[in-house]
């Protein structure tokens, strides 16, 4: 039950960060750019900031949950995991902000 939360609570920065930006262009605005670089961003963060708190700051809070001691093979499989959750938001909300972005656009 908890990996189903896991992947709503992951998608809410994206969620967040698309309304955040089309309420910033207005009515009128827009959207495409502001969709592409919010998307661009909230993705980076995932594939950087996900290794990050996995390997460096979960265990100094006390949660040790890689007993092998956090070497090249957690970090791999962290940034690739990062990159795959980022990439299943990613290429929808990218294709959005690309024909948001065409002339003929919304």
């Amino acid at each position: 039950m908890t990996y189903p939360l896991y992947g709503l609570a992951g998608s809410v920065p994206y969620v967040i960060g698309v309304n955040v930006a089309i309420a910033l262009a207005g009515e009128n605005g827009i959207w495409g750019p502001l969709i592409l670089g919010v998307t661009l961003l909230v993705s980076v963060a995932y594939v950087i900031g996900l290794p990050i708190l996995g390997a460096l700051i979960l265990p100094r809070v006390g949660v040790d949950w890689d007993p092998n001691g956090y070497g090249l093979a957690t970090w791999a499989l962290l940034a690739i995991g990062g990159f795959w959750y980022a990439l299943i938001f990613a290429i929808p909300l990218a294709l959005l902000g690309i024909v948001l972005s065409l002339p003929s656009g919304w």
